[in-house]
């Protein structure tokens, strides 16, 4: 390995030769091409001033505000900047010979729409506005280069679990955020039409009935019930971990990723249960149906029994009555009138039973849907991702077309910390752009 000198007696960090090998005989990148950033929380045409005077040629500017933002606060944003402190950079950029880039705000916000309650449009749609603002800006004092956007801080995944997928066999198993977090780690996932997360703890244990498959004598086929104890006849249950309900979700379809076995195992109980709730109360609504249908047909036969019975016998058509159905109306009421109130009592019985039958078969189906669209974090949101980069570029390219710039205007993401979530791998990052 080459011997490099730095900083002595006889050099310093700006003389020509302070950074090159100490042979004299190999390539090394000199000063001029390693650029700087500026303080993001500063006034940027005096940053510049002051980066020029240290003797950089490649500055890049930075935000730290967003929307009106503050100076005095330190939450600057390209918005403080109008046509002549536009120009006023541009110009000192170009008579210092300084190739200029420009950083958007960090706290601009997710660009995937990542927030505490899941992925949402809103959101992104103003971390995209914010960006834009950092394109314009670009444009008119860099006069194109670059425009540097995180890809994160955005959704939360393990630190294992990307390193496990990306890195080779050997590196596997030696990452991790904190101390048995592959046992312990949250996995989440997205609703891909709400953006709402579910998240699902890896260390978690459920207990579930126990089951077994019966075959039915008559049918041949078999189905599950229950398993009961012998001793009390109570319903046997057992203590459920990852790995099992993992194996249970894939039993109709093998391919799932783990988080979204386990969810569908989850829902798949909830379903069950809803159905259950649905068939009940179907039941008992067809037995209310019968019952308003036989009290409505005896309504009608006494109306007509009545209006031919004489008013000095109807006390003896009352006793015929309890005699014949059972029914006991208060003294002062005809037979009549009596059933008239007991089938308005079956209508209203048959009213709620069908609007819980009804509730519980649109849960079932709120729970096939849910099953359905409830996908792996990184399946939904590097859609969002990717949507959003495409959208900046796109812009940044009519941008440049409107200014007529020399230099494309572009986007380029950086990655941060691997803790951070999402995008901070170096794989994750390619496959952002691939997307």
């Amino acid at each position: 390995m080459a011997q490099y000198t730095f900083g002595n007696d006889y050099t310093t960090p700006f003389d020509k030769g302070a950074y090159e090998p100490a042979s004299g005989k190999e390539y090394f990148l000199p000063i001029s091409k390693i650029g700087i950033s500026t303080a993001p929380m500063k006034d940027q045409l005096e940053q510049l001033k002051a980066k020029i005077f240290q003797g950089a040629s490649k500055v890049e500017l930075g935000f730290m505000g967003v929307q009106k933002g503050s100076m005095s606060q330190g939450a600057v944003t390209p918005e403080m900047y109008g046509v002549e402190e536009r120009e006023a950079i541009r110009d000192l950029a170009k008579l210092n010979k300084v190739e200029l880039s420009v950083h958007a705000a960090p706290s601009a916000g997710s660009i995937s729409g990542f927030s505490q309650q899941g992925f949402s449009d809103e959101q992104r749609a103003r971390t995209l506005d914010e960006i834009k603002r950092t394109i314009e800006f670009a444009a008119d004092t860099a006069k194109g280069g670059a425009v540097v956007v995180h890809t994160g801080p955005d959704w939360q995944r393990p630190v294992y679990q990307a390193v496990g997928k990306y890195e080779p066999e050997e590196m596997k198993g030696k990452f991790e955020a904190y101390p048995e977090e592959k046992e312990q780690g949250v996995i989440y996932l997205a609703d891909e039409k709400t953006g709402e997360f579910q998240g699902l703890r890896r260390n978690m244990e459920v207990w579930q009935p126990k089951v077994k498959m019966e075959k039915d004598p008559v049918t041949g086929k078999e189905t599950e019930t229950y398993v009961y104890d012998e001793k009390d006849g109570t319903v046997v249950m057992e203590k459920l971990e990852w790995d099992e309900m993992v194996k249970r979700g894939r039993k109709e379809r093998p391919n799932l990723p783990p988080e979204q076995a386990v969810i569908k195992f989850f829902f798949d109980a909830e379903k069950k249960r809803h159905h259950a709730e649905s068939l009940r109360w179907s039941a008992e609504s067809k037995k209310a149906s019968e019952s308003l249908e036989k009290y409505r047909n005896a309504r009608k036969l006494w109306e007509e029994i009545e209006k031919r019975t004489p008013k000095d016998k109807l006390d003896n058509l009352r006793k015929s009555f309890e005699g014949e159905t059972g029914l006991i109306p208060p003294k002062h009421m005809l037979p009549s009138e009596f059933l008239k109130q007991v089938e308005q009592k079956a209508e209203e019985d048959k009213r709620w039973t069908q609007e819980y039958a009804t509730s519980a078969a649109h849960q079932v189906k709120q729970v096939e849907e849910k099953i359905e669209r409830l996908k792996p974090i990184e399946e939904v949101g590097i859609k969002k991702t990717a949507d959003s980069i495409s959208k900046m570029a796109i812009y940044a390219y009519d941008v440049e077309k409107m200014k007529k710039l020399e230099n494309p205007v572009y986007i380029a993401p950086e990655n941060m910390f691997p803790e951070w979530g999402y995008g901070s791998h170096p794989q994750e990052l390619k496959r952002i752009i691939v997307e």
